[in-house]
């Protein structure tokens, strides 16, 4: 009975671009959610329960867990690319993998969903998507809490609390975002299936097999 509880809740393996899309978007979902709601409940202290009764607040909150979504959708992709590229033989497999990293960072993206006008949040996550991979292949890979940190400003500008009441809290956004960065981060590492990831995601048009280090690729399946 145990060992049936146990593979009910146990979480599903990422193998295959869907898996990772899914993963990106429900931790992104879960991460800014936990981080604005959870903070401006503790700013409110006993009067959260009135606060969030109030449709100014509400309305402030939502746009600020919209932006926070895509904020941290982007620094979570980077994220995972510090975890995959390592994994990888060459820049030109590093290039390749940042590119289709940033399609299913794409797929993922569901902020658009919830407003009036659907395009606003893509052109808003191709802003800062690209540029923020790029600029992360352009340096050494970054720690989980680094790269969580990162999303701090974005997010803590937007907190639909006055600035008055929020001056010295930013060190505490930053503070939440590194802390379920690194826990997402290490649910992801005890979920991934790196070869038939990699496979998956670095796909040449032809058909052929990315170019994986041995370790990797003595465990790729034989093309039939």
């Amino acid at each position: 009975m145990l060992a049936g509880l146990r593979s009910f809740w146990k979480a599903s393996p990422i193998a295959r671009t869907d898996d990772l899309s899914r993963f990106i978007d429900r931790q992104s979902a879960f991460v800014s959610q936990k981080c604005t709601v959870e903070y401006c409940r503790a700013r409110a202290g006993l009067h959260w329960v009135k606060l969030f009764e109030e449709q100014v607040f509400l309305d402030g909150l939502n746009r600020c867990r919209r932006h926070a979504y895509t904020t941290v959708l982007v620094q979570l992709s980077v994220a995972i690319e510090a975890k995959l590229r390592p994994l990888l033989s060459g820049p030109e497999g590093q290039r390749s993998l940042a590119a289709a990293l940033g399609d299913v960072a794409r797929q993922a993206h569901t902020a658009d969903t919830l407003t009036d006008d659907p395009g606003a949040w893509r052109r808003h996550l191709d802003e800062h998507l690209d540029c923020a991979l790029a600029e992360a292949q352009s340096a050494p890979v970054q720690p989980a809490y680094l790269i969580g940190r990162a999303a701090a400003g974005p997010i803590y500008d937007l907190l639909p609390i006055h600035p008055t009441l929020r001056q010295h809290d930013r060190e505490l956004i930053a503070n939440n975002l590194s802390l379920n960065f690194c826990r997402t981060i290490a649910d992801f590492e005890r979920r991934l299936r790196p070869v038939p990831l990699l496979a998956d995601l670095l796909a040449a048009e032809d058909g052929a097999p990315p170019v994986l280090p041995p370790p990797l690729a003595q465990h790729m399946p034989a093309r039939r």
